[in-house]
C-alpha cells in the first residue's frame, strides 16, 4: 500500500472524476461516475494509502462536496482554478489532463488554497443572503436604468426620482397612450417587487447576522451602519482565515500591484484586481459617511492626519479603507470591543505607494 495519495475530484453537476497519484508521481487510477453524496463518499473511502491527500477546485458544489468528503481524508484543500489555469494553460482541456494535472500540482505544492467554512452552517447562510441582497440591489438599479431609458425612448422626459416610484401613478398619468401606459405600468410593478424582494432580503440577512457578536463591535465605528456591518463580517466569515493585515486588505481589493524587472519599475503602480469588491466599497462607505458627520470622530481624524503626510487625497483615502477593514478584522480575531483610541493608537499607516 502507498504511504500516502495524492487525489483530486473533477467536480460536475452529473458527472465526477476521480483520479490519484503516488507520492513519487506515478499516476495510478483514474474513476469516473454519476456526482452524488453517496458515489462521492464511496469513491473517496476507497482511495488506498495510509495517507489520503484530496484537492478540489473551486466552484458551485466544492463547499458542499468539501463538507462532506472532509471526515473520509487525512486532509482537504479547495483550489483556485484561475491559479491553477496560469501554471497548465494551453493543454486540451478534459477531465483526464484536468484530475492528473491536479494530482502533480497538489503533489509539489504548486496549488493556491481558498478558505471553506468546514460545515453547511449559519456562517454559509449569513454570506449567501447577503450576496442575493446585493444581487437583487443590482438588478433594481439595472431595471431603473432600462425604464429611464425606455421613457425617453418614447418621447417622456420624466425625471425618474425615488418618490415617483413610490408613486407610479404620477407617472403614468403623464403618459397620454394607453397601450403605452399598461407596458410602463408592467415595469413600474416589476421595480416595486424587486423593491419589496430587497427589503424581504435584509430583514433576512440582518435576523442571522445579528446573533453575530462582531456585528455590533463593528457600528460602533463611525459611519459603520447596519448594513456596512453585516456585508463586512459575512465576507470575512471568520477573522481566523487571515494571518496578517496583508491578506485581509487584499482579499479586500486594496492592496497594490507592483510590476517590477530586474529591480526597476515597469509600470505605475495600481491596486489589484483580485479580491472582493463589496468590501472596499463597503469601507468606502465607511470612510464617506464618517467625513460626512460633524463630529472629530476617529475616522475623519485618520483620514486627515493621513491626508497631511501624502498631500494626496486618494492616497490618503485609501490608506483609510485598510485601517477600517484591518482594525474590524483585529478587534474580531482577538475577541475585543471597539475602542475609538486603539483605532488612532497605532500607527496611522503607510502610503499607498509604500504598502
Amino acid at each position: 500500500m502507498e504511504s500516502t495519495i495524492y487525489a483530486s475530484i473533477d467536480l460536475h453537476y452529473k458527472t465526477s472524476t476521480l483520479g490519484m497519484m503516488a507520492g513519487d508521481g506515478r499516476f495510478l487510477a483514474r474513476k469516473s461516475f454519476t456526482t452524488s453524496d453517496k458515489n462521492l463518499v464511496k469513491h473517496v473511502r476507497a482511495i488506498p494509502g495510509e495517507k489520503r491527500m484530496l484537492i478540489i477546485e473551486q466552484g458551485n458544489q466544492a463547499h458542499w462536496a468539501a463538507c462532506l468528503l472532509a471526515p473520509y481524508v487525512d486532509k482537504l484543500v479547495i483550489c483556485d482554478p484561475k491559479a491553477n489555469r496560469s501554471i497548465y494553460d494551453g493543454l486540451v482541456k478534459n477531465d483526464a489532463v484536468d484530475t492528473e494535472k491536479l494530482c502533480e500540482l497538489f503533489r509539489v505544492g504548486a496549488i493556491k488554497p481558498v478558505y471553506y467554512a468546514s460545515e453547511l452552517g449559519k456562517r454559509k447562510l449569513f454570506f449567501a443572503q447577503v450576496k442575493e441582497y446585493e444581487r437583487i440591489k443590482k438588478q433594481i438599479t439595472i431595471t431603473k436604468n432600462q425604464f429611464q431609458a425606455s421613457l425617453r425612448n418614447w418621447g417622456y422626459p420624466i425625471k425618474m426620482t425615488k418618490t415617483l416610484y413610490n408613486h407610479p401613478r404620477e407617472v403614468l398619468n403623464q403618459i397620454d397612450r394607453e397601450d403605452l401606459t399598461e407596458e410602463f405600468s408592467r415595469k413600474l410593478s416589476h421595480i416595486g417587487f424587486l423593491e419589496q424582494l430587497k427589503k424581504q432580503q435584509k430583514q433576512a440577512f440582518v435576523a442571522t447576522g445579528d446573533s453575530c457578536w462582531e456585528v455590533a463591535e463593528f457600528q460602533k465605528m463611525p459611519g459603520c451602519g447596519e448594513i456596512l456591518s453585516h456585508t463586512i463580517s459575512a465576507y470575512l466569515q471568520t477573522p481566523h482565515r487571515f494571518e496578517n493585515r496583508g491578506q485581509v486588505i487584499h482579499f479586500s481589493k486594496l492592496a497594490i500591484t507592483r510590476h517590477t524587472s530586474d529591480g526597476r519599475r515597469t509600470k505605475h503602480e495600481k491596486l489589484a484586481k483580485t479580491g472582493h469588491s463589496s468590501l472596499k466599497a463597503a469601507t468606502y462607505q465607511i470612510w464617506k459617511a464618517a467625513l460626512s458627520r460633524q463630529d472629530d470622530n476617529e475616522v475623519k481624524q485618520f483620514y486627515h492626519h493621513s491626508l497631511e503626510r501624502t498631500d494626496n487625497q486618494v492616497n490618503a483615502r485609501l490608506n483609510t479603507q485598510r485601517k477600517i477593514i484591518t482594525s474590524l478584522w483585529s478587534l474580531w480575531k482577538n475577541n475585543q470591543t471597539y475602542r475609538a483610541d486603539k483605532f488612532l493608537g497605532s500607527s496611522p499607516g503607510k502610503g499607498v505607494s509604500d504598502l
